[in-house]
């Protein structure tokens, strides 16, 4: 008996020392939800898609909420036909005033969530990563418009994506536009 407790015990604290970032979104799990199962999931749920093409590996999803937030949209990646990365299009606006207390707001509490993953940290973004994901959070201006979103990856799948379209992995925040 005492030693299905010390098993439990060290099973548990093994667990939590190798907490890591979140990988499931929207009923989709980073590295592991194939394109069709996410098409599926995401109707079943009842989301809004707005764009799938299985050929570019995106799936496009309306109306969506992201820490109680609702954002613009989402767009669901995939390489090889599995989901790796998820961009949040959190806000965008003409005043810098209307974005930087939302990007604030996620910026708190993604370092309260996450602190200890914390890689780089300016004014404009955010970056954490664990052995197996990474988050960032930045906010722009362009085209007359400030904006502000986020993504979740997979670092493995999205270097191997970058390799294959002769990239460098990923440095830097981009927003999506379709």
């Amino acid at each position: 008996m005492k030693n299905i407790v010390t098993v439990l015990i060290l099973c548990f604290s093994f667990i939590f020392a190798n907490a890591q970032i979140q990988r499931t979104f929207l009923g989709n799990t980073l590295g592991v939800t194939t394109w069709n199962n996410a098409k599926s999931t995401l109707s079943q749920k009842g989301l809004e898609i707005i764009d799938c093409n299985q050929q570019a590996g995106t799936i496009h999803v309306g109306n969506v909420t992201f820490s109680s937030y609702p954002c613009e949209f989402a767009t669901l990646y995939f390489h090889n036909g599995l989901f790796y990365k998820i961009f949040f299009f959190i806000k965008c606006a003409e005043l810098e005033s209307d974005i930087l207390p939302v990007y604030n707001n996620f910026k708190k509490k993604l370092k309260n969530k996450h602190s200890s993953y914390i890689t780089s940290d300016d004014d404009e973004s955010i970056m954490f990563e664990d052995k197996v994901s990474f988050i960032y959070l930045g906010h722009s201006y362009s085209n007359n418009l400030y904006d502000t979103g986020l993504i979740y990856a997979d670092k493995k799948i999205d270097n191997q994506r970058k390799q294959a379209d002769n990239q460098v992995p990923f440095c830097g925040f981009h927003y999506i536009t379709y």
